[in-house]
């Protein structure tokens, strides 16, 4: 799915206010970004950003790519880190298909994958919310 460019000025001006938003509120240290749907879309993209160096972690569930081809090129100007990866296997809003290709991004620029494919819909099953936590944990264990 392409964005048309409205769409993609409106990604862009998020992008911008999340920046803003993290040099007044996480001006330092590591970051693990995330969302669910838009929000993991957001998180992808906030590694076009000069703080892309400081972040450890991206959470992306139920989402998809933005700009696959400019992930990929900055992907490979970074160090590898790690993803959390989820999506449901009959999500009507974001295809399985679009939310495996993020991972598959991921996957060929070296991170470190932990994948979770659920048989529901556009949501978070409560039963993955420990699977989260744990993956948190452990990376604010590496992380500092």
């Amino acid at each position: 799915m392409t964005l048309s460019r409205r769409e993609l000025i409106d990604v862009d001006s998020s992008l911008s206010q999340l920046e803003q938003l993290i040099a007044e509120r996480a001006p330092m240290g590591p970051l693990v970004v995330g969302g669910f749907s838009q929000g993991g879309a957001m998180a992808q993209e906030l590694l076009q950003l000069p703080l892309a160096d400081r972040i450890i972690g991206v959470v992306a569930m139920g989402t998809r790519l933005v700009r696959e081809m400019e992930l990929r090129i900055r992907l490979d100007e970074l160090d590898a880190k790690h993803l959390f990866w989820m999506h449901g296997e009959r999500d009507l809003r974001v295809s399985i298909q679009d939310g495996w290709a993020v991972a598959h991004v991921f996957e060929s620029a070296g991170w470190a994958l932990e994948l979770i494919e659920h048989p529901k819909g556009h949501m978070i099953p409560m039963e993955h919310h420990d699977a989260l936590k744990e993956w948190l944990t452990a990376l604010s264990e590496i992380g500092l």
